[in-house]
């Protein structure tokens, strides 16, 4: 194959003349030879300068011609003897820079060979594979240095052939001085200096880059030979030593490690005799590391991998020492590597760490270890936790503390958490969780971050703590400073808040704002009488009630005590303000049940509004306070709205508080005393002392104005020491003057009786005034021991022992109790005025007064009637057998000088009673002409007539005469005649009842006869004797009855004697 050639450089020069293999090179045009090799000069038998005038047809037979212009043939060569020889061939044609085209032509085979010569080539190939089979690298280089040949290991380490041709590989091996780095000369190379100095070169120890790259360190030593033709030459051994100096530098390393390790390393050979310890086995066990070397091991090592032994330590302390055994080769022989580390500092640790651990599983607070992140994750919790949320470890793991607030996420609190954990801050966190099964909990979590040896902030350990009862106790404090504890409503301060805010809103929408303070009528009374625990109870109720009774959105709330404020926001007018108030004094209308009993509460209230009257929270509040009190000035249980006036007379009742409490000290009060007047003689039996204040300015104050003041200030107890010491004082004087022989009552209050020695005072009053304790009677009210029963009645006890009388005032209105009654050693019960006014016409209070005096006595009682104003009164109350009577009928209150004439009077202040109605008839009928007609027949046959035209005037003239019999027309205007007779059975039993009407009211005058409202039904017209006849008898009927009733009332004295 033609290609164009190119002049050979000095590499391939060189590779040419120094190969082995015979080569010549002729010109293909001409035949001649041109250039040979000392290989081809051999083969052939020619001198150079012999060969170099041959041509190609002298050395190829003519029969071989033609393959030697071919890349490859067999033919026949003659040498210079003359002999041929057949050759096997390679041709190339080259075309020369010059223009001429030559042929090399190298001979691979040299044909027909001697027996000397097979034996010779056979041994050269033993040779060359012995060569090849050399583990060590050898190299034949020439005499200018160049490599000519390497076997197998050679090339391996070198990374491949070495061409001779191109003295660049010296450069590309970078070769260099192991012990120092720097490049070796070219004349310093063991080769050169092998062939250039004629003396071998050994254990040059050298740095290389091979040729594919790698880096190698060597070990060269070079033989210096002759060449063929006696010239120089060297034999290079290289010694991959690589490996080795690597495994050295690691050894070493690991020595220096193993030296300063603080683990102590031992090496046991299989007999148990120590062959190294490094120094840290010297510290370990006290010894020197020398004195160990050569030595028994100390303790037989088994076939476990690791086992514990005890050692002494230099302060007495035992040292666990763990030896940690694995298999080694030491010195080309099995071994033991034998590794001992003291433990005692980790078995302490470890100790504390289960310790810790199961301190960590008893907690009772929740530990979470959290894995922190941009969005923390648990890694594990305790049993506390799950105890608190709900979830156990494998539920929770992964997931964030969005699990524990019931799908609802908490933004601001998980941004809490996860910048706290990110920038390893110590934290607190408190937030609401819902538990696995629904149940909501108030948890305290407390962070602090876990760093690691970098400092970086790899996980969080949280303590969840349950604060639930502190959570609702510190609810419940806030909602005691903002709320009332009694009755749960807003407190003062809260109310105030809310009409601010209400008063703001207003203001935008232009709308009113209404204020109601509502207090209580005569709560300080009752709550001293029945007790705190009743009165608190009413409270309560009130409070309900109040709240049941305002719109949605009003606010009700307690001021205090018995006073209470609502808060109306966004009113479009007054109108809707009075409604509410209207619902409230409705609402409070309905008994109320205060333990067993029904309680009728009244309220006073005043109102204000915004921006009518106010437009300031506390000044709006002041206003319907003045209001309020207005409402209680006008006589209670009203509604008052706030007047700009409402202030002077506010005003003046503070001033009246502060008066009060000079008035004592400057001698302004006075006892004025009202009679007691005896039913059944008509004469004065006692008198009432009821206190006045003469103010110097505004006159005679009414007690209606003072004595709540005095009542709430704590001014009645030496109020009522006065008024006490004072009228048995007066009484006594009247002793001496002989004016009086009756006891005089003086009122307690329920103060008197709960802040002072009640008992001890009266005695030292007594005492001093010289008075007879029976010529005192203390008049209390009945609810004063509902409290403590037991406690009151002990100092009624005691009382009774000084020898004073007792009287229960305005019975019936409080805590009637027979079983109570009977217990209390009381002398007298006094009815109160509201059942004596209408005593003589309804039938409800006449039963009720009946009742009283009829118990009263049974008991051992005597009975006064309280507010006695008409004659019709006082004789329906004698005719029931009270007896005493007290009102304005026979006498006002009056200063004790009037009193003293007023006692002067010898007369009764009414008549002794006669037989009542024995012969009186009373005839009720609205047409006179009847009336008339029936009363002249009646006054013929010896009765006395009464007429009368209506039922309520019938009634009003039984109350002052005496009537044995009634006759009634049915079919009158207005009460008809049952209903009339029916009143009377109920207001005068004695009286017998007939009744005159026609056929049509049959049924319902046989319903009055069945019923006992009538004695006897006359048919109109009736005649003359019918009439006479029925009147006898209903007279003998009436003569009956009033028999029976003197026997009862003889009775009844006895009993009570």
């Amino acid at each position: 194959m033609e290609r164009e050639g190119k002049g050979p450089d000095d590499g391939s020069r060189l590779y040419f003349e120094r190969n082995p293999l015979p080569m010549w090179v002729h010109d293909v045009a001409t035949g001649r030879v041109i250039d040979v090799n000392a290989a081809a000069l051999a083969h052939y038998g020619h001198p150079r300068a012999a060969f170099l005038e041959l041509c190609a047809d002298d050395i190829v037979t003519p029969g071989s011609r033609s393959e030697a212009s071919s890349c490859a043939a067999r033919g026949r060569h003659r040498r210079a003897d003359g002999s041929v020889v057949d050759v096997d061939c390679a041709c190339d044609t080259v075309a020369l820079p010059n223009g001429v085209t030559v042929r090399l032509v190298v001979i691979r085979d040299g044909g027909a060979k001697s027996g000397e010569q097979r034996r010779v080539e056979q041994s050269e190939r033993n040779l060359k594979r012995i060569l090849e089979a050399i583990p060590v690298g050898i190299w034949l280089f020439d005499a200018h240095g160049q490599p000519v040949g390497g076997n197998l290991a050679a090339r391996a380490i070198w990374g491949g052939d070495i061409d001779p041709y191109n003295v660049a590989w010296r450069e590309r091996i970078n070769a260099r001085s192991f012990e120092t780095g720097e490049p070796l000369p070219l004349s310093a190379c063991a080769s050169i200096v092998a062939i250039e100095e004629r003396r071998p070169s050994r254990g040059e120890l050298v740095s290389v880059t091979t040729l594919d790259g790698r880096e190698r360190t060597l070990v060269i030593d070079a033989i210096p030979l002759e060449d063929e033709e006696g010239g120089p030459a060297a034999i290079v051994v290289n010694h991959d030593v690589t490996r080795l100096i690597i495994a050295e530098r690691q050894a070493r390393q690991l020595e220096h490690v193993l030296a300063s390790s603080a683990d102590a390393t031992a090496v046991v050979a299989a007999d148990g005799t120590v062959g190294y310890v490094n120094p840290a086995v010297a510290a370990l066990l006290g010894d020197a590391t020398s004195a160990r070397v050569g030595q028994p091991f100390p303790w037989p090592l088994g076939d476990a991998p690791s086992f514990e032994v005890a050692l002494p330590g230099p302060d007495g302390e035992v040292r666990a020492v763990e030896l940690r055994v694995t298999s080694t080769v030491w010195e080309r022989a099995p071994a033991h590597l034998v590794v001992l580390r003291d433990v005692t500092a980790h078995k302490r640790v470890a100790r504390s760490l289960l310790v810790s651990e199961r301190a960590l599983q008893a907690s009772s607070n929740g530990v979470v270890v959290i894995i922190a992140g941009p969005e923390v994750a648990f890694a594990s919790t305790n049993p506390a936790f799950e105890r608190l949320t709900g979830f156990s470890e494998d539920e929770v793991v992964g997931r964030g503390f969005d699990v524990l607030l019931g799908g609802l996420p908490d933004k601001a609190l998980l941004d809490e958490i996860n910048s706290a954990v990110g920038h390893g801050r110590e934290s607190a966190h408190t937030f609401q969780g819902w538990r696995k099964d629904g149940a909501s909990y108030w948890c305290e979590l407390r962070l602090a971050a876990v760093r690691d040896e970098a400092g970086r902030v790899t996980h969080a350990v949280g303590i969840m703590t349950d604060v639930s009862d502190r959570r609702r106790f510190e609810l419940q404090l806030a909602h005691q400073a903002s709320h009332d504890a009694l009755t749960g409503l807003p407190n003062r301060d809260l109310a105030l808040d809310r009409l601010r805010q209400a008063i703001d809103l207003a203001a935008r929408l232009d709308r009113m704002v209404g204020v109601i303070v509502l207090d209580l009528d005569e709560f300080k009374v009752f709550n001293d009488a029945a007790g705190h625990t009743a009165g608190d109870s009413l409270l309560r109720q009130v409070s309900r009630r109040l709240r049941g009774a305002v719109r949605r959105g009003d606010t009700v709330a307690r001021l205090g005590g018995d006073e209470f404020v609502i808060l109306c926001p966004n009113l479009v007018d007054e109108t809707e303000l009075d409604l509410v108030g209207s619902r409230l004094t409705v609402a409070l209308a309905a008994p109320f049940t205060v333990g067993e009993q029904a309680r009728y509460v009244t309220a006073s209230l005043g109102v204000s509004a915004f921006p009518v009257d106010a437009d300031e929270p506390e000044v709006l509040l002041t206003s319907a306070d003045i209001a309020m009190y207005q409402a209680k000035a006008d006589g209670r249980n009203t509604l008052r709205r706030f007047q700009a006036e409402m202030n002077a007379r506010l005003e003046m009742r503070f001033n009246l508080d502060v008066r009060l409490r000079e008035a004592l000290d400057h001698g302004e009060f006075e006892l004025f005393y009202q009679p007691q007047v005896d039913a059944r003689s008509g004469r004065v039996c006692g008198a009432e002392a009821l206190i006045r204040w003469r103010h110097p300015e505004r006159g005679l104050v009414p007690p209606l104005q003072f004595i709540p003041i005095a009542e709430e200030s704590g001014l009645i107890v030496p109020i009522g020491r006065w008024a006490l010491e004072q009228a048995c004082r007066q009484n006594r004087a009247w002793q001496e003057t002989g004016l009086s022989d009756f006891p005089v009552a003086v009122n307690v209050s329920v103060a008197q009786f709960r802040r002072s020695d009640l008992v001890a005072t009266v005695a030292e009053v007594l005492a001093a005034t010289g008075l007879s304790p029976r010529m005192l009677e203390l008049e209390l009210t009945e609810s004063l021991g509902v409290d403590n029963a037991d406690a009151f009645i002990a100092t009624l006890a005691d009382l009774r022992r000084l020898g004073v009388s007792l009287a229960i005032d305005d019975f019936g209105t409080g805590y009637s109790s027979l079983n109570y009654l009977r217990r209390l050693p009381v002398t007298t019960l006094k009815i109160d005025r509201t059942f004596v006014r209408e005593v003589h016409t309804n039938p409800g209070d006449a039963g009720l007064a009946r009742s009283i005096i009829a118990m009263a006595h049974n008991l051992g009682l005597s009975v006064v009637a309280e507010g006695v104003e008409t004659e019709a009164q006082a004789a329906f109350l004698r005719r029931n057998m009270c007896d005493v009577l007290q009102g304005y009928l026979y006498a006002r209150p009056m200063p004790a000088s009037e009193l003293e004439v007023f006692l002067q009077r010898s007369e009764p202040l009414f008549p002794t009673a006669g037989d009542e109605g024995d012969r009186t008839v009373l005839l009720v009928d609205d047409e006179p002409l009847v009336s008339r007609a029936i009363g002249r027949m009646l006054v013929l046959s010896g009765y006395e007539v009464l007429v009368a035209s209506s039922g309520p005037a019938a009634l009003e003239l039984m109350a002052t005469r005496p009537v044995g019999v009634i006759i009634s027309d049915q079919r009158m205007p207005g009460m008809r005649g049952i209903e009339l007779l029916r009143r009377v059975k109920d207001l005068h039993p004695l009286a017998v009842r007939l009744i005159l009407s026609g056929q049509g009211d049959y049924e319902t005058i046989q319903d009055a006869i069945n019923q006992g409202a009538i004695y006897k039904y006359l048919l109109k017209p009736c005649s003359e004797d019918v009439l006479k006849a029925s009147v006898a008898e209903a007279f003998q009927h009436h003569d009956l009855l009033s028999e029976n009733q003197r026997l009862r009332e003889k009775l009844s004295r006895a009993d009570t004697a």
